[in-house]
């Protein structure tokens, strides 16, 4: 593959810090849809190498990832360069992806972001897409990063390119402190700010992934306070665009869909069978627990974000409320951060205590896409959530009812601060789509959720027990309408049918067009004001 010639046709260079071949979270995800969104749209995804994961070497050996052979110096100090080589995906159909691999950098093994020399990665990955992108990208090209991560990079570049960054999360990262190890004039924009501080003073566009989250970042205690609290100064710059589906519907859920439609009761026979089949892939003791049994899917990765602990708390309330409640909770988690662990053993001791109820697995498993097509919810029990993986077939959500989780959930009953909620985002007449919970906030509210962000298990604080009160309750009245209105619920698979068929990648990019067009008609006004002919260093 001819990288020079990739990039000199060009019209955007995205920047992710992860990839297809180096997994890690739902922006995995998003950078496997762009990748397939970007073909023939002028799209270059630059992204560092992590050559020591798992997923990563696994690649290599298949060919599905290959060495091009470019490499070139980038000089990190008057006496020091560091030798990049360019890696690239080979799949067909895809937008060019190049990897840029290091001796010594990006060294990560559970994740790109598992090594202590983050901060120093990160300010290396902005001058080695520097200088693999200057003097090969047009001037009319744009550049496109993502998170924290990616902002050395997009602030090196902003002079000369018009910039944009997209908000998968919040999380940031003040990277003064490593300066020491660059040119630190090169980078001296950062040595008061964050990195994320700095983008919303700097780039031309910032946007993230759901509407909802964008309200979330302005109005939620969480944000306000704990998480984005240093971000308050620039959120009204923030422009959401919703994301779209993971995984498309296939054309059997279109039909079933129409089926729905036209004849509920038919629809829902038909949706009995294809949930009953899924079923028999199953592996046959997990089957056999299942079978007569409403499922829940409680899935992704257990990190303090999904409160999967407080999940397993939901789950012991409702069974001991309900001992016969017909219920079943798969826990399909893989590890994440330092608590995993932890949450894991909340997982397992309820599984101990409730065999027939429950079960989990850690890491990946083959028989996932069989587990979300028999199974009846999808539990999203989020401290914070941008977009989520709340619709995949014909799956329904039960959500806590915050920031995109409750832009894109419309609830089958508005009930308490959930339904006040939904109010927001939905109309009354509008198909449901799902079940949504919310807490009431306590005296300590932003103190009790900053102990959910930091403390692992969650801590039996206020809210906490107000989260697992709440979602058992959803979860009994869940299951009683599968098993007592199975119309209602088929109801409820035709709104999220119709919600997956509604919304596009290509809107979603669409979007960030139309706002980078902007972006460049402002730089052309102000340059003409200031009569220099030059950008404007900020905003």
């Amino acid at each position: 593959m001819n990288v020079i010639e990739a990039l000199a046709s060009s019209q955007f260079v995205a920047l992710r810090y992860e990839g297809p071949h180096v997994e890690c979270t739902g922006i995995t995800a998003v950078v496997k849809q762009e990748l397939r969104t970007f073909h023939d749209r002028g799209g270059v995804i630059v992204a560092p190498w992590s050559g020591r994961m798992t997923s990563a070497c696994q690649a290599l050996r298949s060919g599905k990832v290959i060495d091009t052979g470019l490499s070139f110096p980038v000089e990190t100090s008057a006496d020091r360069s560091v030798t990049v080589r360019v890696l690239a995906n080979t799949a067909p159909n895809q937008a060019p992806l190049f990897y840029l691999a290091a001796d010594g950098f990006f060294e990560g093994i559970e994740s790109p972001y598992d090594t202590r020399c983050l901060n120093r990665d990160v300010l290396f990955f902005g001058l080695a897409v520097r200088a693999l992108v200057e003097g090969h990208v047009p001037a009319s090209c744009w550049i496109w990063g993502a998170d924290w991560q990616t902002v050395p990079a997009v602030i090196l570049l902003q002079s000369r390119y018009r910039t944009a960054l997209t908000l998968h999360n919040t999380f940031d990262s003040f990277l003064g402190d490593s300066l020491w190890q660059y040119d630190a004039a090169r980078y001296s924009v950062f040595r008061r700010y964050t990195a994320l501080e700095t983008a919303l003073v700097h780039l031309d566009v910032v946007t993230t992934v759901n509407r909802g989250y964008a309200h979330g970042l302005r109005s939620e205690v969480f944000h306000t306070q704990v998480m984005a609290r240093h971000l308050q100064f620039g959120v009204h710059r923030i422009i959401g665009i919703d994301n779209a589906n993971f995984v498309d519907p296939t054309p059997e859920h279109l039909a079933l869909a129409d089926a729905l439609q036209r004849d509920p009761s038919a629809g829902l026979r038909q949706l009995d069978r294809m949930q009953e089949a899924a079923l028999a892939e199953l592996p046959e003791e997990l089957a056999a627990k299942v079978r007569g049994k409403t499922l829940c899917v409680a899935m992704g990765r257990r990190s303090s974000q999904k409160l999967h602990d407080v999940v397993a708390e939901a789950v012991r309330l409702a069974l001991q409320r309900s001992p016969e409640l017909p219920l079943f909770v798969f826990f399909a988690t893989t590890h994440s951060d330092a608590g995993s662990h932890a949450r894991l053993e909340r997982i397992q001791r309820l599984v101990d205590e409730f065999p027939d109820h429950a079960g989990w697995s850690d890491g990946r498993i083959d028989f996932f896409p069989q587990l979300m097509q028999a199974g009846s919810y999808n539990i999203l029990c989020s401290l914070w959530e941008p977009h989520g993986g709340a619709f995949e077939a014909t799956i329904v959500p039960i959500a806590r009812a915050i920031d995109g989780l409750a832009a894109q959930i419309n609830p089958l009953n508005r009930d308490g601060r959930a339904g006040r909620i939904a109010d927001q985002w939905h109309a009354e007449t509008s198909l449901p789509s799902g079940l949504t919970f919310r807490e009431e906030p306590s005296e300590t509210y932003a103190d009790d959720l900053r102990e959910l962000l930091e403390v692992s298990p969650a801590p039996p604080n206020t809210t906490s027990r107000r989260l697992a009160q709440a979602l058992a309750s959803t979860l009994i009245h869940a299951v009683e309408i599968r098993r007592d209105r199975p119309l209602e619920y088929a109801r409820m698979v035709l709104g999220a049918l119709r919600q997956q068929m509604r919304r596009s990648w290509l809107i979603n990019f669409g979007g960030m067009l139309s706002l980078i067009e902007s972006a460049g008609a402002r730089r052309i006004g102000t340059a003409s004001r200031i009569g220099a002919g030059t950008m404007p260093k900020s905003r």
